[in-house]
């Protein structure tokens, strides 16, 4: 009996050991309870140290200096606090991503949603379509964990 006990310990031990999971900036404790983001809430609102997860549907391939996630049928557009961490550039996108930071609505101007355009490699038709500001929601997080 102590024998499978002593099993499943190591298993287990192995398991997360090896688990396919890396925080990039602050690490936290991702065992809390998360943000339930409904973008009808966030009208003139910040939420402050919350943590939300998602499907990282895209990140920036140039330097990996943003990212989006899908939570709740809500896309997320994320950037990392002070430029002090990046994600990687590919080989993330369908991966579970959860983010500690603040969420809130913002506004992204012509030239900004240009530039994320550009450096997500859309097309110059794509680009130059762009022709009127966006309130997207937004995280500014402090710390991203990215899991299989």
């Amino acid at each position: 009996m102590n024998r499978h006990l002593l099993y499943i310990l190591v298993f287990l031990f192995l398991n997360d050991l090896y688990s396919q999971r890396e925080f990039y900036g602050n690490i936290f404790n991702n065992k809390k309870t998360n943000f339930n983001l409904k973008a009808t809430e966030l009208e003139n609102h910040k939420y402050e140290s919350v943590q939300l997860s998602g499907i990282i549907k895209s990140s920036c391939p140039m330097k990996g200096c943003w990212m989006e996630i899908e939570t709740n049928d809500e896309t997320v557009f994320v950037k990392f606090k002070d430029y002090s961490f990046f994600v990687p550039t590919s080989g993330i996108k369908g991966k579970k991503a959860t983010i500690r930071g603040d969420i809130f609505f913002d506004t992204l101007s012509v030239s900004e949603q240009k530039h994320y355009a550009y450096d997500a490699g859309k097309s110059f038709e794509e680009i130059s379509n762009i022709n009127k500001s966006k309130v997207i929601v937004t995280a500014i997080a402090e710390g991203v964990l990215i899991e299989d």
